[in-house]
């Protein structure tokens, strides 16, 4: 029963952890205002692979939609 007790806590600080993560990654995306930013921007994450950058695509394309 304390163990999972203990993994229902470790789970809930993990997601706890990575929304606010989330919620940083999309302020800071959101600094890039300018079609200058944006560009620069897609150029950095063309170095990576898709896979790599998904998140951050997605986010982007959230953004531009909102």
């Amino acid at each position: 029963m304390l163990e999972s007790f203990n993994a229902a806590r470790t789970r809930r600080t993990q997601a706890r952890r990575a929304r606010l993560e989330r919620q940083q990654l999309q302020a800071d995306l959101a600094s890039f205002t300018t079609d200058a930013d944006r560009f620069d921007l897609e150029a950095m994450l063309d170095r990576h692979s898709q896979q790599q950058t998904l998140e951050i695509r997605r986010l982007l394309a959230h953004q531009a939609v909102s």
